[in-house]
Order: C-alpha cells, then sequence, then structure tokens
C-alpha cells in the first residue's frame, strides 16, 4: 500500500513537472518568435546587406567623390584656408624690384569650335590682358593642337583621360591645373576683361614667400570653394599636385551635368583637394569680398567678367533657384543640416537602445530558465529512472521535450553568432572612424614624440612596389605632418629581367606618393639582385645602410621585420642587416620595424585593428594617467608607433601601386584589397639615439 501510494505521487510529481516543463519551451519559443529573429526576415536582411555591399564596391569611386563634396560642402564655412581682403586697386600701382618668384606667364586655354571662329568679345578680353602686361615674359594661347602635344609631351599617362571627357569645358578645367604646375603663373578664363594691371598682386604674393616656398591664389566662389577662372600660383605648387593626381578619380558621371562639370574637374574639384589637404593651408590665398567674386556678368577692381557662362547646363537652375536667404546664410544653413542630422542619429539610437535592451533581457531570462529546467531535470532523472513503468510513459514526452530543447539552442546560437559576427565587423569600424576623423591618432600614445620631432625620414625596401604595398600608411601620414620622404630600394626586381621597367615604375610611384624623384632610389648590385632563395650578406645592406643616413642626414629608419611580411627572404635579410648594422655602430637614428602579422590576420583590412589596438591600450591608459597624475605616472615609452590612413589615403596608396604595371597580377589585387598594411602600420623600435 505505501510503494503504490509513493509510486503515485511520483507520477503525479512528474506529470506536474512534464506540464510545466511543456509550458515553459512553449513559453521560450513564443518569446524568440516574437524577438523577430526568424529565419525568413534575417535572409532578407542578408540579401539587402548584400546588395548594398555590391553596390559599395560597384560605385566606390563614385561613393568618394561625393564624400569629398560633401566634405568641402560642409566644413568650408567653419575651416577653410586664409581670406584675404586687398584694396586691389591701390595694390596694383605698386611695383617692386625683388625677385619674382611666380613666374610671369599667362595663359588662355579654348578648345573645341569655338577655337576656330572665337567670339569677338573673348577675343578682345584676351589682348586687353596682353596689353596691360605686356612685360610679362610670355603669353599663352591654348588650343587643341598644342594642347594635345603638351600632354603627349610632359604627362602622356593623362591623355586616356583628357580624351574621355564628354565636354571641351572638362578638357580646359583639367588642362589650366596642369599649366599651372608646369609653368606656374596666371590663369584666367577667355571672358575676363582686364580693368587693372596685376603686377601689384604679383608683387604683393612674392613678398610673402621665399624661394623655396610656395603661393596660390584664387578667387572666393559662391557659396563655397574657389572659383578656377582665375588662379596664380608658382611652379610645382603640391596642391596642383594633388588635384593632378585626382583627376582620374574624380572623372565620373554624376548624372546631372552641372554636377559632373564642377567636379570632375571644375571648380569643386580643386576646393575638394584644398579641403582634403589642410596641410597646404598656409601656401593658399582666398581673395575674399563678393566685390571680387567673377560669377555672372560683373565688373569686380580688376575684371570684367563677360558672363559667357559656356559649361552651366539646364540642371544648374536648381542650384540658383535654392533660397538667396539660405545660401547668404550658408553657416547657419550649414549648422541646421548638421543638427538634424545629430538628432536623427540620437533618436534612432535611443530607440534601439530600448529595443536591444528590451530583448536581451529576454534572451537572458530563456537561457537562465533554460538552464534552471535542465538542472531540475537532471536531479529528477534517477527517481524516473528508478520506476520503470513511468519511464516508459514518458519516453515520447522526453524526446519531444528533447526536440523543443534542440531549437531553443539552436535559436541561441544564432543570436549568440551574429552578436558576436556584428561586433567583429562594428567594433573595428568604429575604431577605425574615430582614429581618421579625430586628433586622437596623433596623440602620443599611438605617434610617440622622438618621431614627431625628426626631419627626414628613410624607407628602406628590396623590391619596387614593397614602398606602397606595406609601408604607404606610413609613408602618406609622415608626409602629411612635413617629414621629407626617402626610399631606398636595393634590387630592381630583375628576377624575371623587368628591371629597368620596374625602376621607371618605381619613380611614378615615388611621385604619387609625394616623393621627390631625387629621393626615390633602385640600387642595382651584383650581390644583392631579387632571388627568393638567396640571403643578402648583412655586411653589404649594413654599408648600404650607412651611407644613405649619412648622405640625406636620416633622423628616422623603417623597414621590415625579421618576418618580412610576405616571408621573402630578401626582406628578412633587410632586418638582419640592420640588425648587424645597430650591433656595429656607436650612434644610429630611431630605427623602427614594420611589425608581421599571420596569415589570418594580414587579410582581414581594417578588422585586425581592433586586435592591433589591445596592444596599445597599455599606452592609452598610462598617457592619459600621466597626463592628470604627472607626479605618479610616467608617460608610455617610445617603444611602439601606429600608422592609420584614411580611405583617401588607401586610394592614394592604391593608385600608387597601380603604377607598377609590370606587377598587376590577380592576387596582387586580393592583397590590395584585403591587406591590412593597406590600411594600418604599427611599428617597433628596434634602436635608438645614443
Amino acid at each position: 500500500m505505501e510503494y503504490d501510494n509513493e509510486k503515485q505521487n511520483i507520477s503525479n510529481e512528474n506529470l506536474l513537472n512534464k506540464n510545466y516543463r511543456n509550458n515553459f519551451f512553449e513559453k521560450s519559443i513564443n518569446e524568440i518568435k516574437y524577438t523577430k529573429l526568424n529565419i525568413g526576415k534575417s535572409l532578407f536582411i542578408r540579401i539587402i546587406f548584400c546588395l548594398l555591399l555590391l553596390l559599395l564596391i560597384l560605385f566606390r569611386g563614385h561613393i568618394i567623390c561625393l564624400f569629398g563634396f560633401l566634405n568641402c560642402y560642409l566644413t568650408w564655412p567653419f575651416t577653410s584656408p586664409v581670406h584675404i581682403k586687398l584694396d586691389l586697386l591701390n595694390l596694383s600701382n605698386k611695383f617692386g624690384d625683388q625677385h619674382e618668384y611666380i613666374p610671369r606667364r599667362m595663359h588662355h586655354i579654348l578648345l573645341g569650335p569655338l577655337s576656330v571662329s572665337p567670339p569677338s568679345s573673348w577675343i578682345s578680353a584676351r589682348n586687353s590682358c596682353i596689353e596691360l602686361h605686356s612685360n610679362f615674359e610670355k603669353h599663352y594661347y591654348w588650343t587643341d593642337l598644342n594642347s594635345k602635344e603638351f600632354l603627349e609631351k610632359n604627362y602622356p599617362w593623362f591623355l586616356k583621360t583628357w580624351n574621355s571627357y564628354k565636354t571641351n569645358v572638362q578638357k580646359a578645367d583639367s588642362l589650366r591645373y596642369f599649366l599651372l604646375y608646369h609653368y606656374g603663373g596666371i590663369f584666367l578664363d577667355m571672358d575676363l576683361y582686364c580693368l587693372q594691371k596685376l603686377d601689384g598682386l604679383f608683387y604683393y604674393l612674392d613678398n610673402k614667400i621665399s624661394s623655396d616656398e610656395h603661393i596660390f591664389l584664387a578667387v572666393k566662389a559662391f557659396p563655397v570653394g574657389i572659383s578656377n577662372g582665375f588662379m596664380i600660383s608658382t611652379r610645382k605648387h603640391p596642391l596642383l599636385q594633388r588635384v593632378i593626381q585626382n583627376l582620374e578619380l574624380y572623372n565620373r558621371n554624376f548624372i546631372l551635368p552641372h554636377a559632373t562639370i564642377v567636379i570632375s574637374a571644375g571648380p569643386m574639384c580643386i576646393s575638394i583637394q584644398i579641403q582634403l589637404n589642410r596641410s597646404l593651408w598656409n601656401s593658399i590665398l582666398v581673395l575674399d569680398g563678393k566685390e571680387n567674386m567673377i560669377g555672372g556678368k560683373t565688373n569686380t577692381p580688376l575684371f570684367r567678367h563677360l558672363g559667357s557662362g559656356s559649361w552651366h547646363k539646364a540642371d544648374d537652375m536648381f542650384f540658383k533657384n535654392i533660397p538667396m536667404n539660405i545660401q547668404r546664410q550658408n553657416q547657419t544653413f550649414s549648422i541646421s543640416v548638421i543638427v538634424f542630422i545629430i538628432f536623427i542619429f540620437i533618436f534612432f539610437i535611443g530607440r534601439n537602445k530600448n529595443f536591444i535592451k528590451k530583448n536581451s533581457m529576454k534572451i537572458i531570462g530563456i537561457i537562465k530558465n533554460l538552464s534552471r529546467n535542465i538542472k531540475y531535470y537532471r536531479d529528477k532523472k534517477d527517481e524516473e529512472d528508478s520506476i520503470d513503468l513511468i519511464d516508459s510513459l514518458n519516453d515520447n514526452d522526453n524526446n519531444n521535450n528533447k526536440e523543443k530543447c534542440r531549437i531553443i539552442n539552436r535559436l541561441i546560437r544564432r543570436i549568440s553568432y551574429s552578436f558576436i559576427i556584428r561586433s567583429i565587423l562594428l567594433i573595428p569600424l568604429f575604431i577605425y572612424l574615430l582614429l581618421i576623423l579625430t586628433p586622437i591618432k596623433n596623440i602620443r600614445s599611438f605617434i610617440p614624440e622622438e618621431i614627431k620631432k625628426t626631419n627626414n625620414f628613410l624607407i628602406l625596401v628590396a623590391h619596387p612596389d614593397d614602398e606602397c604595398l606595406f609601408f604607404s600608411p606610413t609613408i602618406l601620414s609622415l608626409i602629411s605632418n612635413d617629414k621629407k620622404g626617402h626610399i631606398v630600394v636595393i634590387s630592381t626586381g630583375n628576377s624575371n629581367g623587368l628591371g629597368p621597367i620596374r625602376e621607371k615604375e618605381l619613380k611614378e610611384s615615388c611621385q604619387r606618393l609625394d616623393i621627390d624623384l631625387s629621393r626615390c632610389i633602385s640600387l642595382n648590385l651584383t650581390n644583392l639582385q631579387d632571388n627568393q632563395h638567396r640571403w643578402w650578406p648583412k655586411e653589404n645592406i649594413s654599408e648600404l645602410i650607412e651611407i644613405y643616413i649619412k648622405q640625406y642626414n636620416i633622423d628616422l629608419l623603417i623597414t621590415f621585420d625579421r618576418g618580412g611580411i610576405s616571408g621573402h627572404i630578401n626582406h628578412k635579410s633587410i632586418a638582419i642587416g640592420v640588425e648587424y648594422y645597430i650591433e656595429k655602430t656607436f650612434k644610429t637614428p630611431l630605427i623602427y620595424q614594420i611589425s608581421t602579422v599571420p596569415l589570418l590576420f594580414e587579410f582581414s583590412s581594417i578588422i585586425d585593428l581592433f586586435r592591433t589596438i589591445i596592444k596599445f591600450l597599455p599606452r592609452l591608459f598610462r598617457s592619459f594617467f600621466s597626463t592628470i597624475f604627472p607626479f605618479l605616472f610616467s608617460p608610455p615609452n617610445d617603444k611602439h608607433a601606429l600608422f592609420v590612413i584614411s580611405p583617401f589615403g588607401y586610394l592614394k596608396g592604391l593608385k600608387a601601386f597601380h603604377a607598377h604595371r609590370s606587377q598587376m597580377l590577380w592576387y596582387r589585387h586580393i592583397y590590395t584589397t584585403f591587406s591590412r598594411h593597406m590600411f594600418i602600420n604599427d611599428l617597433t623600435k628596434v634602436s635608438h639615439y645614443l
């Protein structure tokens, strides 16, 4: 009797447990469905994401150009080059006998059918400028014939782009940058009628520079940027070089004819480069004042603008019909746009915070209840096993419960994996944006003070193309901080008989990296030839290092570490040669080696920034606390350095690699797309001044 009662009690208790578990599983599944993590929507989101990613890849050039346009349009009212206001009427009467740093050369361009029979008003305008400036060294008149000859002789690489322009206006716009860069002087549109001499303005600009400096002057445009119809510049101005290098990138169709012309080669093209190259602002002047603007038919102190507007299209009316009160108060308009974007962003994040918090608590509750239920199930298992009858009755129920448990576990794993994947992608992206958009990348924790104090740096590599494939973030970052760059390539990469070709490609790559050709050297020594199976003598490498450090007064040397990044024996030989140089030299400059990483991290692009930044966290904390409590904490040491470049810098490094046409193999395209070294360089110091 007692046995039957006990058996009945156990049976009732198990029945209650079964009902509890069934209710729990049903409730858990309903909660998971409520979180909207079903497979259908997830698949739809993935398809949309892949399509967006495909569009980003296909139209990445357009996106980069439009980003530059928005950056210029929104930031120009707040921060831009020096705007000057001059009394041009009185200034034009001043003359001087000092050295003329700006060449007295005047350029006019007229392309297309109009060059055959130009309007009489344009001829009169040009003649007025020639008569007032008869003392100039030369007056150039550029037409289709001599323009093409000029490009073929001096810039043949640009001919393909120049011929691809749909309008003559784009050709004329792009040509003026090459002419001012090559010859220097002044460029004037054909519809500018000269009213006053410009000698005083030239005199004023000459007084502001010395023989080794540059200066560029243009008139402010409306509503932002500068006008490219009147420009004065010294020869080889870095701004014009930047514009020339990016003309291929900006040669795109932006649907609207007006937008296509002004962004591809027009005034917005050079204005974008001004905003992106702030290190050049000390050599750029913008002539301010509404009275000096040359838009439409108007008179300025120096010119009468005939207002031909030959390049304006119908869509230009869209821009002209923007309410004048908004255009006149451009800063207010920009502030309103920024505030609106911030408001939408905060509102969106705020709602998502609640959503994430709410659903994360549900998921945590499901996991806790599930673990509690499993534990309870295990505790009761022995009792259920002791009663064969009850076990046999509950077999089917247990199987159903286990199946439901597997479903829940699978869904929970999906949640976890999704969270992990999103974290892996979004956290590095956030860190990357933080580094490139804020001054934090220049703090002592990332770039040591001793590197900031250097003047001449040397990149020592083994083969042509190493400089852009591995070191472009370092080179571009240091040059943007006004350091003089030097590149020494120990071999010409002649393993396949392409040595002479690769030497020429190296020169073009150096130009695209803004390194002077006189400081870009490739060697062709008998015992230091490109060979994947032969180690280079460390003594020879040490001698070369000593020679070029003394020749160029190098105070910062950057090269490979013992891993050689790609594992090439010649790369490793350089690292060993550097170590030998350190051993036998009493006084060495700063020497840093670029870090080699495992293959998986090498091809993880900016995702590897998450792992890389972890190494710098102690330095960040030490820098922070040493600033607040200098009596307790010393600043971080100078053992490590980190250089990160923006997408524009990546594009510049990519263009430098494209100069190595003989090396454009399929796997190189994979490397330049996914390699971390195209975005990130982390360096380790191996020596310092003694």
